[in-house]
């Protein structure tokens, strides 16, 4: 995944020295801001005097569980015989990369300040991108703050390296079982809902049209599993069977890629979970199926994590919370940058 360097620096004050503290933002440039970091000040000194930068003490290692046994999966998040793995700190962003044993990247994986990966692209031995896999958090203990609060707030985006070039993107439905208390009709309908937030790129913010090209459409039901197959997938199902990155999460979005091309996109949410699952604008028990998928769209479309919570792609969900249903600013934005 191509990361951009963080631009947008914001002067905090100048002392008598003429030193200058500067804080890293969240943007990483001037249009494509907002890659999840955390913020660390940086020193940076008046011409004619010098100062040491202020070191960021990245997170750990993560240690990453292995990938399930299903077609198209990845290696392992970890160093092959004779490999490295090395998580750096790049203007506060933690970042791992894993290398084989000839020097060429195997793969990379965003961390919060946990040092637990929120994403992960892999990569052939000419660097070409292959995969990309990214998930959903939920935030513990079925709190209702902490997740996203989308609006009409932060431009934040940030994309991984790819995109679609021919639409509609064709996607089917796991005929798998709908979480207890869900029909198959309402989790359907919910997710169609989701999917049409992004071809019509519906927004908090009345200010931006749709500009965007993208275009899901639904294709039926399948009797297939995530995998790579030819068939993009919607399912419900075991997250946590399918390993790595997506251990954990609530949904897990997996997008195979070719040359910089997307060609198939799966995406599997955790049928069992404490609280459930809500649609519709009844009663709100659980999580709101339809934001939850909205995001996923989003990892499908190439839109990746962002730390900022008034949009789509910040990496967790609260409970009983709906904003998530349309999309904030930088999502909007991106969409229309993108496609």
């Amino acid at each position: 995944m191509t990361r951009e360097r963080a631009r947008g620096l914001a002067v905090a004050a100048a002392t008598a020295l003429g030193v200058i503290a500067v804080a890293i933002s969240l943007f990483q440039d001037d249009d494509e801001p907002g890659r999840p970091v955390t913020s660390a000040p940086v020193t940076v000194t008046a011409p004619g005097t010098t100062a040491p930068v202020a070191p960021v003490t990245p997170p750990p290692v993560p240690e990453v569980t292995g990938w399930g046994d299903f077609p198209g999966a990845p290696p392992d998040l970890a160093a092959p015989p004779g490999g490295s793995e090395e998580v750096t700190a790049d203007a506060g962003a933690p970042v791992l990369a894993v290398r084989r044993a000839d020097g060429t990247l195997l793969a990379t994986a965003s961390l919060d300040e946990r040092g637990t990966a929120l994403d992960a692209s892999f990569f052939d031995r000419a660097g070409e991108l292959t995969l990309v896999v990214a998930g959903l958090r939920t935030v513990a203990g079925g709190a209702t703050t902490g997740g996203a609060r989308v609006g009409c707030g932060s431009p934040a985006s940030a994309r991984a390296d790819f995109r679609w070039t021919r639409f509609p993107i064709r996607w089917r439905l796991g005929t798998a079982r709908t979480p207890p208390g869900l029909s198959r009709a309402r989790a359907l309908t919910a997710i169609r809902k989701s999917r049409g937030t992004w071809n019509a790129n519906r927004t908090h913010c009345p200010d931006i049209p749709d500009a965007s090209r993208a275009r899901f459409s639904y294709a039926g039901s399948s009797g297939r599993a995530t995998g790579r197959d030819g068939v993009s997938l919607v399912e419900f199902g075991d997250v946590g069977r399918l390993g790595g990155v997506c251990a954990g999460t609530v949904a897990c979005t997996l997008t195979w890629v070719s040359r910089g091309r997307a060609i198939e996109s799966d995406t599997r949410i955790r049928r069992s979970r404490p609280g459930g699952y809500f649609t519709g604008s009844g009663r709100r028990r659980g999580i709101d199926l339809q934001s939850v998928m909205v995001h996923e769209g989003g990892h499908t479309l190439g839109f990746d994590h962002v730390s900022a919570r008034s949009v789509v792609m910040f990496p967790s969900i609260a409970s009983r919370t709906v904003g998530g249903r349309i999309l904030g600013r930088g999502d909007a934005l991106v969409n229309n940058r993108t496609y």
